[in-house]
């Protein structure tokens, strides 16, 4: 479990006997980091669900600036870890 909020990631995490990471997915290298992590602790990785957003009031134009980046590298981190992959498999 990825989540700003270690401690929630922890909670549900233990819910599953699974590992917990604080991830900032605007962030490419805390991605790589739990991409890396979870293949070391559990092998690789079959299943990557990414629902990392933002969202809140009703003014999109204040949002932005922090909902671009966190969207976009979402995604991103769905593509890593499909290509990291793809390279196991060659």
């Amino acid at each position: 479990m990825a989540d700003l909020d270690l401690a929630g990631a922890k909670a549900v995490a233990a819910s599953v006997d699974g590992a917990a990471f604080r991830c900032d997915v605007a962030q490419e290298q805390n991605i790589v980091h739990v991409i890396d992590e979870t293949e070391r602790q559990f092998g690789p990785i079959a299943l990557f669900c990414s629902n990392a957003g933002i969202g809140g009031g009703f003014d999109p134009l204040s949002e932005m600036p922090a909902a671009f980046p966190t969207n976009r590298l979402r995604e991103a981190g769905q593509s890593m870890s499909w290509r990291m992959s793809m390279r196991r498999d060659t």
